[in-house]
């Protein structure tokens, strides 16, 4: 659909942040569905897939105890191809 309908493609991930943004309370899965959402991002709007990533960010820093033992795998792209990111363990 990213391709097809860039439109459609937009509000159908902006609707999965707002459903993210419905769970109640610290819980980590909000920061690990968040960086999912900005990995489809990435490729239809950037700037917005790095609004994104700073929300996980801060739903990771509000879970007291947040270990980050879950890892996310994400590639992004770059003007000079795409690198593959890493985020989880200990410096999550």
């Amino acid at each position: 659909m990213r391709d097809t309908d860039r439109q459609r493609s937009l509000e159908l991930i902006e609707e999965a942040v707002r459903e993210v943004n419905r769970i109640e309370g610290t819980k980590p899965d909000r920061g690990l569905l968040l960086v999912g959402i900005a990995n489809q991002l990435v490729s239809v709007d950037r700037v917005r897939a790095w609004e994104i990533i700073g929300e996980a960010v801060k739903e990771a820093n509000r879970i007291e105890g947040f270990t980050g033992e879950n890892t996310v795998h994400f590639p992004l792209m770059t003007g000079s191809g795409v690198r593959f990111q890493t985020i989880g363990g200990e410096n999550f």
